[in-house]
This record gives structure tokens, C-alpha cells and sequence, in this order.
């Protein structure tokens, strides 16, 4: 992350979707939900403003640019929606990028108003990406600087605030408590390495929290940020795996048979054991 940094000036980096590159990477596993199948993170490609600034100790001296966004950081958009950064695929020069996005806690979903459950992004709309405070508001001041390049901001970004108030912790005691939810899960067959199980970690554990995977009651090894364990966590159809400590709700978990020894089938029983919040 670039800011929320004492003695740092605040990242507010006009972003844009490009037109057509928004594409599903995790849904709603959870065959329970109204709205199973829907998407929970997207995968695009963004156009960044470079923000200059006048400071000389960031990491390019006197601006921000596209890499400077974080893991972490929020993208927020005029229609009042907003999304997580999961990921940083890639990013080239100051001003373009692909990453992931997270409909964190299917907000976005569940707030659409035509009762239709659309969450997608919108594309080529004049954004900005910012960072979270400690008590999890977003970080926008000097956003009126910005005032010639956004739509009329005082009523979305009122919105947008409102949002994160909704959701904060601020002043709540957050706890670690045991889930069992993702026990005595059912695989997908794998066949080669890198399959898919269809298994979906239900909440993001708590504070980086131990996770722990079994397979008829056998822990395996879980890769922490690496493929070469018998199992790992990914949120971009395994194309990179998590590091146990950014596992977050929804990433799907990934098979190496040739690594543990067997591969799967639906007679297996695999059992996710973690810690989630007491706010979830």
C-alpha cells in the first residue's frame, strides 16, 4: 500500500475499468443461497491516473501510480459501488493494471435495487482507488482536489462513506471463533495437477489465523503461497496460490495429486478448519 501512513499524502487514484474486461472469477458456491452461481470477484484491467503529489519519500518521488495499489486497497465507483483489491495480477508502466476485485460480503449484490442481484463493475467510469483506516472507513481526504475529474462527488462519495459506516467495526470487539461450516465437504474428481476441488473457504479466517485442510480426517500439507504442496488455496483459478495469511472468503481450493500421493473423488472427505470472525 502506498498510504495510510502518518506523514504520507492520502492515494486517491482516479481509476477506470476498461470497457470489456471485467470477468467472473469466484461465485457463490453455497448452493443454499438465493443467489448461488453469482459472481464474488472479477478480474480486470484498469486505467490509472497518475496522482502527483509533493512528496519525495514515496516510492516514485512526487506521485502515485498504478504501483502503488495494494492488496487490500478499495476501488470506488460513482453508482455508490465498491470493491476490495483481493489481488494484483500485473501492472505495467504508472498507469494500467489487472487485478481482482471483491464484492466483499456480496454487498454490492445484495444493494442492487432492481432486485436482480447484478454486481458487476462498471466499466469506463471515472473511479477512485483508496486505502481503509484503521477502523476500516475510507481514507479520502483532499478528494475535492480531484473535483474536475470525477462526477459531482458530493452525493455518491456521502454514499460511499455511509457504506463503510454500515460495515464498520469501529468500537466492536472482534473475536476469533471456530466455524464449522466447511467440514465434510465433497470434492470434485481431480485428475491432474492444479484441479479445481469446487471447495470454496466459506469466511476470510480471522487475524491470519492457522488454517488446516484433512482429507478423511488426514491433514495434508497446505501451500502457503506456493504450488507445490499437496493442496493450496487460489483466488485466480489457481493460477497463483494464496499465502495462508491472505486466504480470504471464497477462494477456491486446488488439488496436486502427483504431490500427495492420490487424487480425488467424491467418496473423499475434506474438512477446512479455521478461525472466522465474530462480526461474520
Amino acid at each position: 500500500m502506498a498510504t495510510n501512513q502518518i506523514g504520507k499524502p492520502t492515494q486517491l487514484l482516479i481509476t477506470k475499468i476498461n470497457s470489456g474486461t471485467a470477468t467472473v472469477i469466484n461465485t457463490i458456491s453455497d448452493e443454499a443461497n438465493h443467489w448461488y452461481g453469482s459472481p464474488v470477484s472479477f478480474q480486470v484491467d484498469v486505467t490509472v491516473t497518475v496522482q502527483y503529489h509533493s512528496d519525495s519519500t514515496t516510492n516514485t518521488p512526487f506521485s502515485y501510480g498504478a504501483g502503488d495499489i495494494g492488496v487490500g486497497d478499495w476501488l470506488l465507483q460513482p453508482s455508490g459501488k465498491a470493491y476490495r483489491v483481493s489481488s494484483i495480477i500485473s501492472v505495467t508502466g504508472d498507469s494500467s493494471a489487472t487485478i481482482i476485485l471483491e464484492d466483499v460480503d456480496n454487498y454490492v449484490l445484495l444493494s442492487d435495487i432492481s432486485g436482480a442481484g447484478s454486481n458487476y463493475p462498471d466499466e469506463e467510469q471515472a473511479g477512485v482507488c483508496i486505502e481503509l483506516d484503521n477502523e476500516g472507513l475510507p481514507i479520502i481526504a483532499n478528494i475535492a482536489q480531484l473535483s474536475g475529474e470525477l462526477p459531482d462527488r458530493g452525493y455518491w462519495i456521502d454514499d460511499i462513506v455511509g457504506r463503510f459506516e454500515a460495515t464498520s467495526t469501529a468500537g466492536i470487539l472482534e473475536v476469533g471463533v471456530g466455524t464449522g461450516i466447511d467440514l465434510n465437504k465433497i470434492s470434485t474428481v481431480t485428475e491432474t495437477d492444479g484441479d479445481s476441488t469446487g471447495i470454496a473457504i466459506t469466511f476470510t479466517p480471522f487475524h491470519d489465523s492457522i488454517v488446516t485442510v484433512k482429507v478423511n480426517g488426514v491433514e495434508i500439507n497446505l501451500g502457503d503461497g506456493v504450488k507445490t504442496e499437496a493442496a493450496y488455496f487460489s483466488s485466480d483459478a489457481g493460477s497463483t496460490a494464496r499465502s495462508i495469511a491472505n486466504i480470504t472468503a471464497g477462494d477456491l481450493l486446488y488439488w496436486n495429486g502427483s504431490i500427495a500421493g492420490y487424487e480425488l473423488d467424491a467418496t473423499d472427505d475434506i474438512d477446512i478448519s479455521y478461525q472466522k470472525s465474530s462480526l461474520d
